[in-house]
């Protein structure tokens, strides 16, 4: 009864922010899993090509402020008084998940821009039948969830495909999609050389010094499963045999690096092995996938990321489809027609598929989910931005 009280509060709050006089010229940047995703590149594209637009992080993370001011970006916590008060005067927030990225209740008469955090194959928020939004009474679900009820003004899309799975995501009119490339997917086009320039701006050294330690192997695999709400410990209850699983790649001279989710949880001891290594779960993935030969993945919109670049090499590994489709997350009808790989339905045909150097054309793929906005770059998204009023 408390939480509900305070929840009527909030809103009180978010209904009298839209008394409050907001710039256009000021972009709140947001995201649910901290300094990541299309928020983060945008924002560093808007600091080194917009300097008209003043961009803010405006995160609940505490500890993630002074690490963003010590790299030059303006940073705040969302419950911090300077935080409650650029939240407020802020005319545009930019986020990969909703308003609760950067603070809802301060959201009111603000400008949305829905990045998400990618497309995928996985039905999500109102799309998704196992969503707490479509078991709610819309009056009960709107006081527990309000940042999903509210229509963002803009949608990140790419395709018709994509852009008509997010109308029904989104609850809104497929009109707001624009097609353009994603933010953090800008790299995955460009040579090696532009992203080591980026990353040396941006990331710093512990990224360099991890792609060094890769470039001392023939091939490199990254195993980068989604995250399964219903059953988090999925990795170990595949009951891997490390030991074979390492000396299958150190007979290809191959190193495998394992990116899991923040949320995954596993006993697998990856210490002390040749040739796999467990990734950060906090360092950012994407400027090192272009240094990558081979992709290991299942429902996660990292795939449709990948297949943006040449001659790689992609295992799906499903070995829980149909559970995960009945407990988890259904799954669009386009899975099927768009994810195509090498399949692995057990920890022996993973093996199987790890040993085979098989490469697929993914020329289709990119065309279908990709479309024309494959040549429209993050210059055309902050003119969408711009002319929203």
């Amino acid at each position: 009864m408390i939480t509900f009280i305070l929840k009527f509060l909030g809103l009180a709050v978010y209904y009298l922010s839209f008394l409050f006089p907001r710039k256009r010229s000021i972009w709140a940047f947001g995201s649910g899993t901290g300094y990541d995703g299309h928020s983060k590149y945008l924002l560093q594209y808007i600091i080194d090509h917009q300097p008209e637009i003043r961009g803010l992080w405006i995160t609940q993370r505490k500890d993630e402020v002074e690490p963003l001011r010590k790299k030059g970006i303006e940073a705040y916590y969302s419950y911090g008084l300077k935080g409650i008060f650029y939240s407020l005067r802020a005319g545009t927030y930019i986020v990969t998940g909703s308003l609760a990225d950067i603070n809802f209740y301060t959201s009111g008469g603000a400008k949305q821009v829905q990045l998400w955090h990618g497309f995928g194959p996985k039905k999500c928020l109102w799309a998704n039948i196992h969503s707490s939004m479509n078991k709610n009474g819309r009056f009960t679900g709107f006081v527990k969830r309000p940042a999903f009820y509210v229509e963002p003004d803009i949608v990140l899309g790419a395709s018709e495909m994509i852009d008509r799975i997010y109308a029904t995501t989104f609850r809104t009119d497929i009109d707001r999609c624009v097609d353009i490339l994603s933010p953090r997917c800008v790299h995955l086009r460009q040579s090696k050389k532009e992203i080591l320039e980026y990353i040396k701006k941006w990331e710093g050294q512990e990224v360099l010094d991890f792609i060094a330690t890769m470039k001392k192997y023939k091939k490199v695999l990254l195993y980068m499963p989604t995250y399964r709400e219903k059953n988090p410990h999925f990795l170990e209850q595949q009951k891997w045999d490390i030991d074979a699983l390492n000396d299958t790649l150190k007979h290809k001279d191959a190193l495998l690096i394992v990116k899991l989710h923040p949320h995954m949880k596993h006993d697998l001891d990856f210490n002390g092995l040749s040739n796999i290594v467990e990734m950060d779960k906090n360092l950012d993935l994407y400027p090192i996938l272009p240094f990558t030969d081979t992709l290991i993945t299942d429902y996660s919109s990292v795939y449709v990321d990948y297949i943006l670049m040449d001659d790689k090499q992609i295992i799906l590994y499903i070995p829980d489809k149909e559970d995960y489709k009945n407990n988890s997350r259904d799954l669009w009808e386009d899975f099927d027609e768009t994810y195509h790989g090498i399949t692995a339905m057990n920890f022996h045909e993973l093996l199987k598929a790890i040993s085979s150097d098989e490469r697929q054309d993914y020329t289709a793929e990119r065309a279908l989910i990709w479309a024309d906005s494959i040549h429209r770059g993050t210059d055309e998204l902050v003119k969408a931005i711009n002319n929203l009023r």
